[in-house]
């Protein structure tokens, strides 16, 4: 790909050149950048292997960032992608100084690798994507803290491998989400929290037992696995989900069955009360 010709800026607050990008490969030497409001689609490798950039303005109106965009930027330590719909592979791989990471509602897709051997990053919140490749928070050492949206419906093999800090993970519960056994690679993992509709669910169920019942189990997981073997803690998960998910499905059924022998009999005696011509009769 052909270098981007160099459209600086003077920055009077900085007292520092601010490189505009406009499409292509950026120059290797800049150390800030801003994405021109023209581009919607920041262009593979455009920053990649440039360890003096520390920070890029990126606007609500990018849309794709594309494959090793900002791999080996060493030095960088902050991004915001509020407008972002997909992160492509290796998009971040190996950024080293990456410590905060700003995500929209708009993402789709996290590819593989795209924040790989980040290992300044420490805490991480998926607003919403639908995807998270395989690797793609490979060898993040110091994340501890993870926020999986509600939205979510694959998570790819080993993308969380080796993240040895990693002690509490918000998710939803949906089945064959994590693909693989190293998926959940997290030898301290030990508090799983729920997200979604699984909360309203069990709340808002007139049936106090299984209520109960329910939190309980759902509860169950955080003092399963502060006791479970580092690499067992991934089928530790699966053993736990199963049956809850079973039960989930079991109540779903019989509750949509009960709604609908309800509407019919509400029906039914809306019918018998027209039919008598408004005077509704007493059962005995």
């Amino acid at each position: 790909m052909a270098d981007h010709e160099a459209t600086p800026e003077w920055n009077n607050d900085t007292a520092d050149t601010v490189f505009i990008y406009t499409g292509g490969r950026a120059p290797q030497h800049i150390t800030r950048a801003r994405i021109h409001k023209s581009v919607k689609v920041i262009h593979g490798e455009a920053f990649s292997n440039n360890p003096h950039l520390i920070s890029v303005e990126i606007h609500d109106g990018v849309e794709r960032v594309m494959i090793m965009a900002f791999c080996n930027c060493t030095s960088l330590r902050s991004i915001k992608l509020l407008g972002v719909k997909v992160i492509e592979e290796g998009a971040f791989y190996n950024c080293i100084s990456l410590t905060d990471v700003k995500l929209g509602v708009k993402l789709e897709t996290i590819g593989d690798d795209t924040f790989a051997h980040c290992s300044s990053l420490k805490q991480m919140t998926i607003p919403f994507a639908r995807t998270i490749g395989k690797h793609a928070f490979t060898n993040c050492t110091q994340l501890t803290d993870l926020a999986l949206p509600e939205g979510l419906e694959r998570v790819g093999l080993n993308a969380l491998k080796n993240c040895p800090s990693l002690k509490r993970i918000a998710m939803p519960l949906k089945d064959g989400m994590f693909v693989g056994k190293g998926a959940l690679d997290c030898p301290n993992l030990s508090t799983l929290s729920l997200v979604g509709g699984i909360h309203h669910l069990v709340y808002s169920s007139p049936l106090e037992h299984w209520r109960n019942e329910m939190k309980d189990d759902m509860r169950s997981i955080n003092k399963i696995l502060p006791k479970t073997a580092e690499r067992e803690k991934n089928n530790a998960i699966q053993r736990w989900a199963e049956p809850l998910l079973f039960k989930i499905h079991h109540y779903k059924m019989e509750h949509h069955s009960y709604g609908i022998l309800k509407e019919a009999n509400t029906l039914l005696e809306r019918a018998l009360f027209i039919q008598s011509g408004g005077v509704r009769t007493r059962r005995r």
